[in-house]
């Protein structure tokens, strides 16, 4: 009796399953993982497809890194108008200014290969690999928050893609409305403004949504009424 529940849900399963790995998505978050990257695939995969995976992460990475640079030449010309910077703010921002005069200079690959060999290089992951009962729940992000400036662009991947749920298809409408809201002429809202208009259009769609779906139950119910009048009205002649 459940096997077609059951068929269906798996068949549900496969569709998502199927989605997100043409996504390139699990790949992705498996390389965002410093204790894993390309050693999962190459123990778990064999070596063929541990390539495979690499050509993907290196793809997104390449053009991460070209976005990256695009952007940096553009704010170069275009910034927006800003309330004076704290000394912390203007600290950081020389930071992030020299840490771009610095990619700006370098090959694309430089970051690639500096993370890609990192493991090898801190100690400490290498011990924390060892002892998997010891690594917290949020290890990912919170060693992404603290690697920022080292990997700026790998970074922006991570808060790309490592914030994406289980089930991408929310995602992916939120995303195609939000491209609507990003226009050139918006560029200088705040991220909260950003946040906060996108939470006030999901919440007026779902209104909307329920009261199609009340009119569409309202205006069947008045069908099937008349129905059962004119019926009636049969069988009385």
């Amino acid at each position: 009796m459940l096997h077609g529940p059951i068929r269906q849900g798996l068949t549900s399963i496969e569709k998502y399953y199927r989605k997100a790995i043409e996504a390139k998505t699990p790949v992705i978050a498996v390389y965002l993982n410093p204790l894993m990257k390309h050693w999962w695939f190459e123990l778990n995969l064999g070596t063929r497809l541990a390539a495979e995976a690499n050509d993907i992460f290196r793809e997104i990475y390449d053009e991460f890194a070209i976005a990256k640079r695009s952007s940096n030449t553009s704010d170069n010309h275009v910034s927006c108008p800003q309330a004076p910077l704290t000394e912390m703010q203007r600290k950081i921002k020389d930071l992030q200014k020299a840490s771009l005069a610095f990619r700006g200079s370098g090959n694309l690959s430089d970051e690639f290969d500096r993370y890609i060999s990192f493991f090898e290089e801190d100690d400490s992951l290498s011990l924390l690999a060892a002892t998997p009962a010891k690594i917290e729940p949020d290890f990912v992000l919170q060693w992404w928050n603290r690697n920022e400036f080292a990997f700026p662009i790998i970074s922006g991947i991570a808060r790309d893609f490592l914030a994406i749920p289980a089930s991408s298809v929310p995602c992916e409408r939120l995303f195609s409305y939000a491209k609507l809201a990003d226009t050139e002429k918006r560029r200088c809202m705040s991220e909260g403004t950003f946040s906060d208009l996108q939470t006030l259009g999901a919440a007026y769609r779902e209104e909307r949504r329920v009261q199609d779906e009340g009119k569409r139950k309202g205006s069947t119910f008045i069908d099937d009424r008349d129905v059962q009048k004119k019926s009636k009205n049969k069988e009385s002649i």
